[in-house]
């Protein structure tokens, strides 16, 4: 048996627009008015949702710099994962393999990270790529 769903209107008003292809870029985080509180889902609402996007961003881009910084000399995604969160275990070790991951990625895909042995990748059958920050990316 299935619970009945049920939606306040008053969280919903974009609707209309959003079946439009009309959903304002502020519902999106782009702006504030007239967003007035956001509801995560999880946590409490978020009443200052400008500065908690200004600070989500600032964290991104410090956290980007220390990947750089990290690979001024060439380094393995577990040795990027170990400079930013030390030693883990369990699936902490997997989550922190992820979030350097994902960093690593980003900017591989930008062209601010190079793979220092090019050479090994790509004549080994499985090898472990060393990443390293490329001339001219900013730290």
């Amino acid at each position: 048996m299935r619970a009945p769903v049920q939606h306040c209107q008053s969280f919903y008003p974009h609707r209309r627009l959003r079946r439009a292809h009309k959903v304002p870029a502020v519902l999106y985080g782009h702006g504030t008015a007239p967003v007035h509180v956001a509801l995560p889902g999880h946590e409490a609402p978020i009443d200052e949702l400008a500065e908690r996007i200004g600070a989500i961003a600032a964290h991104h881009d410090r956290r980007l710099s220390q990947v750089l910084d990290i690979c001024r000399d060439s380094k393995t995604l577990l040795g990027v994962s170990l400079a930013l969160f030390g030693p883990r275990e369990g699936y902490t070790r997997l989550l922190a393999l992820e979030e350097a991951g994902a960093h690593v990625e980003y900017l591989f895909q930008r062209g601010e990270l190079g793979i220092a042995n090019l050479d090994e990748v790509s004549e080994q059958t499985n090898p472990v790529i060393q990443y390293e920050t490329r001339r001219g990316a900013a730290a």
